[in-house]
């Protein structure tokens, strides 16, 4: 929730995932609605898309290399977005994983570069 929003988000995403010897990919397609800005804007609508990939490094399958490719097509007036990722994944534990990715965006409305650290806590259910 963030101040002066007004509305209800929803999004709907599907995963399809494959795996070949160490390389694993994962199909993402979906759409939302998020909340709208202020009382008078619309809400921002539309589709997306990506293709995650991650390319286990060595017989150990600690390090990896990520990548993801995706994309949003607005139904609403919003701009279009455009995004590609690149990084390295350290599997520091059975339950944890550490990453560090570059992110490059290239349509108007996406962002334009960053770096983003992640912390990735694993729950085993079965």
């Amino acid at each position: 929730m963030a101040p002066g929003t007004h509305g209800i988000g929803v999004e709907g995403i599907a995963l399809l995932g494959y795996m070949v010897g160490r390389l694993h990919t994962v199909v993402n397609l979906g759409a939302f609605a998020d909340p709208a800005s202020d009382a008078v804007s619309g809400r921002p609508v539309g589709v997306e898309a990506g293709l995650d990939l991650e390319l286990e490094l060595g017989n150990a399958g600690r390090f990896s290399l990520t990548g993801e490719f995706s994309g949003v097509r607005f139904i609403s007036d919003d701009p279009h977005q455009l995004l590609a990722t690149a990084g390295l994944k350290l599997a520091a534990g059975q339950s944890l994983d550490l990453s560090i990715v570059g992110l490059w965006g290239f349509l108007a409305g996406s962002d334009r570069y960053g770096v983003l650290l992640g912390i990735s806590p694993k729950l085993h259910l079965f």
